[in-house]
């Protein structure tokens, strides 16, 4: 078991990760993200997402994107701007 504090960084990690899993999306994407703007809202994949080009982020602020991820992200050589909150769902 970790410090007060790290158990609580975690608990704090598993309630802001269960509040974005309940948002329901705005636009389910299909494809790949290369060439694409996307304006604020949430957005979502039925599958593992690629991006291999340069996907813009229109109208927000950048502090402000959060990454919801199921199990995992990669990323090489990536300029990347955000917050990924990724897990793997507890069985």
């Amino acid at each position: 078991m970790g410090s007060a504090g790290s158990v609580q960084a975690y608990n704090d990690f598993l309630l802001a990760y269960a509040a974005l899993a309940s948002q329901p999306c705005d636009r389910v994407l299909t494809g790949t993200l290369a060439g694409v703007t996307l304006r604020p809202g949430v957005y979502c994949f039925a599958a593992a997402a690629t991006l291999t080009g340069t996907l813009t982020l229109g109208g927000g602020d950048p502090c402000n994107v959060t990454w919801w991820v199921a199990q995992a992200a990669t990323m090489t050589d990536s300029q990347f701007v955000g917050t990924i909150l990724a897990a793997r769902p507890s069985r």
